[in-house]
């Protein structure tokens, strides 16, 4: 399952946005000294905390209009494709088809549809990562996504030392994400699609896809949390395993968020390097040469 980096951009930063107000209490609870002192020290951190939260709205605002840039050159999964997805389906398991009645093959219905033939199409390769987007938003307006995450979760715990188990169970998550907005509930499912995507590759440190979405994971959450550096370094590894892919198998992507990291972090020089040597492996990537042509 290949899900979009905007759709993840754009979902973490508005779950790390309720993280940073959540965490407004803890952090801003200077302890001894005077009350002078105490007044001093509050007032210190609530401008950090102002500050680390006017970054976030900037990133949101970018993820933003990444997404609405992005967005107008997907074409919407129009029924016949979806149709289409299920009838691939179907093909490639007739027995279990010949079960489904008419009202069935209508991939429209997807209320109809049971709990295993919703899994096979959630975890279908062969759909988009934006037509599976599209997917998920009709089977929450369905009311199936909670059933959906919850045999995900059961088939995980089932299967412990099956990688692609946990990280199609940690991108349920973040396409949850989307159906309960902001909040802590959101918080909640992101914390727990990185614990999949970490588990994955507990069990494989070559698993290529699941490190990839766990450092899009942590490259999203506020930068107070500490997770920069951990973001960093999953990037790092993901361009040197790039080396053991075959060509048509790796992507600008690593390149163009680790340059973007150490940006942030106000190593410039070093995201300048980053950013070159990924438009020298693909130099028509229009994002690496944006990037440099507004830091150089």
């Amino acid at each position: 399952m290949k899900l979009p980096l905007v759709v993840v951009l754009l979902a973490l930063s508005i779950v790390g946005t309720g993280l940073a107000v959540s965490n407004l209490g803890a952090s801003a609870a200077p302890r001894g000294g005077t009350l002078e002192d105490r007044v001093s020290q509050l007032a210190a951190q609530l401008d950090e905390l102002r500050a680390e939260l006017n970054a976030i709205q900037g990133e949101r605002q970018g993820a933003r209009s990444s997404l609405a840039s992005a967005t107008q050159r997907i074409p919407a999964l129009s029924d016949e494709a979806l149709d289409a997805a299920v009838a691939r389906w179907m093909a490639a398991h007739p027995p279990e088809a010949a079960r489904l009645s008419a009202s069935q093959r209508d991939a429209r219905d997807l209320g109809s549809l049971s709990l295993q033939e919703l899994i096979e199409l959630v975890t279908d390769e062969s759909i988009s990562s934006d037509q599976m987007h599209e997917l998920w938003s009709r089977l929450s307006k369905a009311g199936r996504s909670e059933e959906i995450i919850a045999e995900l979760e059961r088939l995980a715990e089932n299967s412990p030392h099956d990688p692609d188990a946990q990280l199609a169970l940690g991108t349920a998550y973040l396409y949850r994400i989307f159906d309960v907005g902001q909040g802590p509930l959101a918080g909640e499912y992101a914390t727990k699609a990185d614990a999949a995507f970490a588990r994955a590759i507990e069990l494989d440190d070559t698993h290529y896809e699941a490190r990839m979405m766990k450092a899009v994971s942590l490259s999203n959450w506020p930068a107070f949390l500490g997770k920069t550096p951990q973001a960093i370094s999953e990037f790092e590894t993901l361009i040197d395993m790039q080396s053991s892919l075959a060509e048509e198998e790796r992507t600008p992507d690593p390149y163009l968020m680790l340059g973007n990291l150490y940006s942030q972090t106000g190593e410039r020089e070093r995201a300048i390097e980053i950013w070159r040597n990924g438009l020298a492996l693909f130099p028509d990537h229009a994002g690496l040469r944006r990037q440099l042509e507004l830091h150089q």
